[in-house]
């Protein structure tokens, strides 16, 4: 359906759930791609999906759609985002800390490999032209945020305590 390219515009992270209404969180991988090749897709739309300890392992990443390929996870907004996708669905359950944990790992790692902004990831339902309760009513994307920025802090704040950047210039060299 979309052909690769080759170092896209990646400008925002969207999060989803698999949100199965009759499987809930009864869900997995090739199932999600199951159902989105019913849909007409040539292969799951996610590029990242999280395991819930169900039919997957808990907290675990499993690769989707190739990140250089243009996703089917979020109509208008696929061409410049990445899409991760949490097994469940929140509006009946909550995320395993697991999978809360994998994402915020997952997601600190594509913004930094890609430049995008903790403020450029939203929830499907943040989108602009989206009438969706995805990610789930059980699932907080500020409070996501929050924990994305307080990661950042402490991680800047770990950095200064542990690498202090000294005077390397001895002035007395270079008196004449």
């Amino acid at each position: 359906m979309y052909s690769a390219m080759k170092d896209r515009d990646i400008k925002k992270i969207v999060v989803h759930h698999s949100g199965s209404r009759v499987l809930k969180g009864m869900d997995n991988p090739a199932l999600v791609e199951f159902r989105h090749k019913l849909r007409g897709f040539d292969e799951i739309g996610y590029h990242y999906i999280i395991g819930n300890g169900k039919l997957t392992n808990d907290g675990e990443v499993y690769v989707g759609r190739d990140v250089e390929k243009v996703g089917a996870h979020a109509y208008g907004h696929n061409y410049d985002s990445i899409g991760i996708a949490l097994i469940g669905n929140f509006n009946f359950e909550h995320p395993t800390e697991k999978q809360r944990e994998n994402l915020i790992k997952l997601i600190r790692d594509k913004s930094k490999r890609y430049n995008i902004l903790l403020e450029e990831v939203y929830g499907h339902r943040e989108l602009d032209n989206t009438e969706t309760e995805c990610p789930g009513r059980n699932f907080d994307m500020d409070k996501l945020r929050e924990e994305l920025i307080i990661g950042r802090r402490k991680l800047e704040k770990e950095f200064r305590e542990n690498y202090r950047i000294s005077r390397i210039v001895n002035e007395d060299a270079f008196s004449l």
